[in-house]
């Protein structure tokens, strides 16, 4: 049985096997950039007028000229104006391009009409202001999106003003979950009295698509190692993660650890220092596949689930939070105990978890409204205000 620590060092040299698609800009959200994005021109691509107001140069304003003539107006989107005659200033509109030789703008709000102009009258002027260079928030060839992040509507913003009509983005890992249990059936059948409906593969599939996974296949088989060993054979053969719940444990019935390595998996980790989830295996497979066995009691999968399994999925992403804690929570004299929680707004820009008290790892109803887990360390009585991690699912 290794501590949670070690746990997350085996799972640190593990990595998602990395393939690479094209995708249309405008179904991209979501997705996991595959390579670093540059700017393909200055940014902004002129001297940008940031106000409504009027362009002028700044040496007229410094010699005390106050009342200028209006030679003309640049609205956004109109070809850079040639500049103002001596003693004049240009209307300019928020986006245009800034008349030549002017290097100052003043507020719309600031100019009282004259009947040839208008009188200027701000509190404060500075040279450049109101007007954003060329190049000032980043050069041509800049780097702007790294690979690696994962896009969202600013990302897709920054892609759609380089011109990136299609971008390389990583493939959505193929998942595979796998309930196993004679015990269980499926949600439209009428469990007799020793049978439960099947949960767990709906938690994982559900959990994973809240995530972004899209559809993940899931099947159920039974306790019996030649049944076990052929669809485990073929899921293996289909995944590049492969999520067994159920069949871990230490009984002569838990079955799936010696399926697996029969299969030619090799077993990391078979009992990790934790509850619930302490059965948890974790190995590799033949073609490197990540495999992670997961106990079957509801509570246990939704641990392991959102404190490793997303953790390797949604790598390099953190996905860890930190919590204060509404009441003291005690861990366990040798063990990590995770404990699920919700959380609140603490009035004063922090978060507050509430745990939510259940019956064991049995007791999936407990998980209703909760976002994920706490982790309480070995030996630890944390009082209430600590900070504690939280791993959402």
């Amino acid at each position: 049985m290794v501590p949670v620590a070690e746990l997350d060092r085996i799972l640190s040299d593990l990595a998602v096997p990395i393939r690479v698609r094209q995708a249309d800009l405008d179904s991209a959200l979501g997705e996991v950039l595959a390579q670093a994005v540059e700017a393909d021109r200055d940014i902004p691509p002129f001297d940008r007028v940031c106000m409504d107001g009027y362009a002028l140069r700044w040496d007229e304003w410094t010699a005390g000229r106050r009342e200028f003539a209006v030679s003309g107006s640049s609205p956004a989107g109109a070809e850079r104006h040639p500049g103002p005659l001596p003693g004049s200033c240009v209307e300019v509109m928020t986006g245009a391009p800034c008349p030549s030789g002017c290097d100052l703008v003043v507020r719309l709000e600031d100019a009282l009409p004259r009947d040839h102009g208008v009188f200027l009258d701000p509190s404060k002027v500075v040279r450049g202001q109101n007007l954003a260079w060329r190049g000032s928030d980043a050069r041509a060839g800049k780097v702007l999106l790294e690979e690696g992040c994962r896009l969202g509507p600013a990302e897709i913003g920054i892609l759609a003003s380089v011109g990136a009509q299609a971008v390389p983005v990583r493939c959505r890992p193929e998942i595979r979950v796998v309930c196993t249990g004679d015990e269980l059936v499926d949600v439209d059948k009428a469990p007799l009295a020793h049978q439960i409906r099947r949960s767990n593969d709906r938690f994982l599939t559900s959990a994973l698509r809240a995530r972004g996974q899209g559809a993940v296949p899931s099947t159920h088989l039974p306790d019996d190692p030649e049944l076990l060993e052929a669809g485990l054979g073929v899921l293996l053969g289909q995944a590049d993660v492969l999520l067994v719940a159920g069949g871990v444990s230490a009984s002569r019935r838990d079955f799936v650890p010696g399926v697996l390595e029969g299969l030619g998996c090799r077993c990391l980790v078979h009992g990790v220092a934790q509850k619930p989830g302490k059965p948890l295996w974790v190995g590799t497979g033949p073609k490197g596949q990540i495999v992670f066995a997961l106990p079957g009691n509801p509570v246990a999968v939704a641990a392991c689930f959102a404190r490793y399994v997303l953790g390797v999925l949604r790598r390099p992403e953190p996905l860890v939070r930190t919590a204060r804690l509404e009441a003291p929570t005690a861990g366990l004299p040798s063990m990590t105990r995770f404990v699920a929680a919700h959380l609140r707004d603490d009035g004063a820009g922090g978060v507050v978890a509430l745990e939510s008290r259940g019956n064991g790892s049995g007791d999936f109803l407990h998980l209703t409204g909760a976002e994920g887990f706490l982790e309480i360390p070995p030996g630890k009585v944390l009082q209430a205000r600590s900070v504690a991690r939280f791993w959402p699912w």
